[in-house]
């Protein structure tokens, strides 16, 4: 089903948060305030969509009084550094990288994983975006073999996994898993978010077989306001996860990975390799830092009111609305 035909209310009524008190960010919550004062209600994004001279108006009030320091180089310090250090302590990480895309921020965790096991193989949903979306991103440029769980549905099992662990033990040539990622909410399955349950068996599975474990979290922060899980209990789970700016965050492009200071520092090297080391990232960066603090209790408010139309639409005799089992900000909806 294409995203258009599917109503997400997660969007509505989203709104910036504080910046660091280092910063005069009266300005920029004036700007915001307009943004959210304008009476647009979103039915396709996952965000405000935020068109560009909106996105100026929020650049020119974000800057230090002297104009100094806001600026990074090749996608290092300034601004940059103040949202990996943010979304780091939110994740509940030591730290954090800008990535450009999140196709290339799955592409570096997983594949630098792989390089530093012993196995040869990555486990994911048959519906995530790295089996879907990434044009064979992991076997045409990282040569690792993605194994897919779980076709036409948002999650996968236990059993799932252990019988593709038992297969690849019987081949000739070892062909160990190096890692398993976990997609949630799965964008294919409607925005449906991965079992709970399950997820915390799989990885406890897997990290007892001392497999590396990697979250595609890209709208992580949009699944908390919808279930009450803190970001940090998911992300604990894992060795490293990515959110996407764009989908939580309302920044025209841009990702965050996060997880151990060990396995991140050197991806600076890797994501200039890929050409991914952009030589000047703050202004995405910039947007999404000033929404990043009170974004789920906005959605929350955002969700309540969604519920407050939905109920006056189904009123109205004309619409019927179907939930998302497990989901989030979709939902179908229907003319009678």
């Amino acid at each position: 089903m294409e995203r258009r035909d599917l109503l997400k209310s997660g969007a509505l009524f989203l709104g910036a948060g504080s910046l660091p008190v280092t910063r005069d960010t009266s300005g920029l919550q004036d700007e915001v305030e307009l943004l959210l004062k304008r009476g647009a209600v979103q039915f396709v994004r996952d965000n405000l969509d935020l068109q560009a001279a909106e996105v100026s108006a929020i650049l020119g009030r974000f800057a230090h009084k002297d104009g100094e320091g806001d600026r990074d180089s090749y996608s290092r310090g300034g601004v940059v550094a103040l949202l990996e250090q943010r979304l780091a302590e939110l994740l509940g990480k030591e730290a954090a990288i800008f990535m450009p895309t999140g196709t290339l921020a799955n592409h570096l965790a997983l594949t630098e994983c792989c390089r530093s096991g012993s196995g040869s193989r990555v486990i994911a949903g048959a519906e995530s975006h790295v089996v879907n979306d990434a044009g064979d991103g992991l076997e045409v440029l990282g040569r690792v073999k993605v194994i897919s769980l779980g076709p036409g549905a948002a999650d996968f099992s236990l059993a799932d996994v252990q019988q593709v662990e038992a297969r690849a033990s019987t081949t000739k040539v070892r062909t160990g898993i190096a890692a398993l990622t976990i997609e949630t909410p799965v964008r294919r399955m409607a925005n449906a978010c991965f079992h709970w349950d399950a997820m915390k068996v799989i990885t406890a599975y897997g990290r007892k077989q001392g497999w590396k474990l990697h979250l595609d979290g890209a709208r992580l922060f949009i699944e908390q306001a919808f279930t009450g899980r803190d970001v940090k209990q998911t992300a604990r789970l894992f060795d490293t996860v990515y959110v996407s700016l764009y989908k939580n965050f309302h920044a025209p492009s841009g990702a965050v990975l996060a997880g151990p200071r060990r396995d991140i520092e050197g991806l600076y090297h890797s994501r200039r390799r890929y050409g991914g080391g952009l030589p000047e990232a703050w202004p995405y960066a910039a947007v999404a830092l000033a929404f990043v603090d009170g974004m789920v209790d906005r959605l929350r408010a955002a969700i309540a009111r969604f519920d407050t139309l939905k109920t006056a639409l189904c009123a109205s005799g004309s619409f019927d609305f179907e939930a998302v089992p497990r989901g989030t900000n979709v939902m179908h909806m229907s003319l009678r």
